[in-house]
């Protein structure tokens, strides 16, 4: 009996995680535990402790604020896809792309820039260059690879996109920020420098595109396939059939509305205030040049809202889920485990690799980020770390898989969007993602022993 009430705690967290990996499916897997947790806590009071703890998140400050962020994200992000402002800059960036090299520097330099979403920055970066890119055969792979390994860094690095909303909730959530006098926003920005993986990466695939880092693996053969062919598709051939890309587009379409919400952001430091009146700025735009019409505006918000809806409805699950893990000890149990065995500087890079494993396992840096926030806070604290180092070290390990795991969403979009199957993806960026998997655990270890 002592010891079935030693391991309940994680309980919830394998059978999530054995779930997810079995049905590749995160919101019923997590629904599930959900009701599941619930149960280990009290059976006969399910029918009330539930709703309850769900109403209890859904009206939290910290729900509120990502309810209403992301809902309005997701309406910029698809006015500005409707607007064809990226595809604007896209063009005009291609102006002075005169060869393989300023052809994907120059998609890695629109992949920086389009930081708001990842589904926007695979979607539409790749569908405005690859056309450049194919006129001077760059590898698809590679294409796909460029984009992805400067979008995924930009969503993480920049505190108004859609990831860091979601980061900022959580740090908000955890009562970290009390009697600190700093807001999420201000936390967010004091742990980007310690985003080390994401930052590695990124720098790779750019001195790759550059012909200066080492091409090995499947991208070595996709660009040889390439010189030797001139197809650079690999052997399995083009995936299937997309749109034809936007001919036409705009860029202040795409700067007035994004130098509005960094300006708005930068001096407010309110990312809702900043993104709302970005919303204003591309719709006023849009109705009086006449690219749409006000009903065509009001259609484009509503499926915006839409886009976000499944999103919201996991962070629903994901928020009450954490919350009811953390009331049956689960943080506490992980923290003593760990501290137990790890002296103080093991514990950067060691937990860097254990995220990472966990969040290419889920396959989601949703859940891991959320089930792994109060242990890496709860590790800080007790072990005497520095608090922005360990939620860099969550951060990064989340969203390592993002940029080499077959089944995450950021790599199945810009795999898709290349039309090149997600797995030749994966492989084709698995030996870099290992070197920077590599080089960040050196780091995280220093940066233990140092701080």
């Amino acid at each position: 009996m002592e010891f079935l009430q030693t391991i309940t705690p994680i309980i919830p967290m394998i059978v999530l995680i054995v779930l997810i990996v079995w049905t590749k499916r995160i919101m019923e897997s997590s629904i599930v535990t959900l009701i599941l947790a619930y149960l280990l806590v009290s059976p006969k009071d399910i029918l009330t402790n539930l709703p309850n703890g769900l109403l209890t998140t859904l009206v939290s400050d910290t729900y509120s604020f990502v309810l209403a962020a992301a809902s309005i994200m997701g309406i910029f992000v698809r006015l500005m896809i409707e607007s064809g402002g990226t595809i604007g800059f896209g063009k005009l960036l291609g102006r002075f792309a005169n060869n393989r090299k300023k052809s994907l520097v120059a998609t890695f330099i629109l992949g920086l820039i389009v930081f708001i979403d990842e589904y926007l920055n695979a979607l539409v970066v790749t569908s405005s260059m690859r056309n450049l890119t194919d006129k001077y055969k760059a590898p698809r792979l590679m294409l796909a690879c460029t984009v992805n390994s400067a979008g995924v860094p930009a969503c993480i690095f920049a505190p108004i996109s859609i990831w860091a909303i979601y980061y900022i909730g959580l740090i908000s959530d955890s009562g970290l920020l009390e009697g600190t006098e700093l807001t999420g926003l201000q936390m967010y920005v004091r742990v980007i420098p310690y985003m080390v993986y994401p930052a590695i990466f990124m720098v790779i695939i750019l001195l790759l595109a550059l012909d200066i880092f080492p091409k090995y693996g499947p991208m070595k053969k996709a660009y040889q396939r390439a010189e030797e062919t001139g197809d650079v598709f690999p052997e399995s051939g083009c995936v299937g059939v997309m749109d034809d890309d936007i001919k036409e587009g705009n860029v202040a379409f795409f700067l007035i509305p994004m130098i509005t919400i960094i300006l708005i952001a930068y001096f407010t430091g309110d990312i809702f205030v900043a993104v709302l009146i970005g919303v204003a700025v591309i719709s006023a735009m849009l109705i009086l040049s006449k690219k749409m019409t006000v009903s065509q505006v009001g259609d484009a918000i509503t499926e915006g809202v839409k886009d976000m809806v499944f999103i919201l409805v996991l962070l629903l699950i994901l928020f009450t889920f954490t919350e009811i893990c953390s009331d049956i000890g689960f943080a506490e149990l992980v923290v003593n485990a760990v501290s137990s065995v790890l002296s103080g500087w093991m514990v950067p890079p060691v937990m860097f690799i254990i995220i990472s494993l966990l969040s290419w396992i889920m396959g989601s840096y949703w859940a891991t980020s959320a089930l792994c926030m109060p242990i890496m806070i709860q590790l800080a604290e007790q072990m005497d770390l520095s608090m922005p180092l360990m939620l860099g070290i969550l951060i990064s390990g989340a969203v390592c898989p993002a940029t080499c795991s077959f089944t995450s969403e950021a790599l199945v979009m810009s795999s898709q969007s290349a039309q090149v199957q997600p797995a030749e993806m994966g492989l084709a960026n698995l030996p870099y993602a290992f070197t920077a998997l590599g080089i960040s655990t050196v780091i995280f270890g220093v940066l233990g022993v140092v701080l």
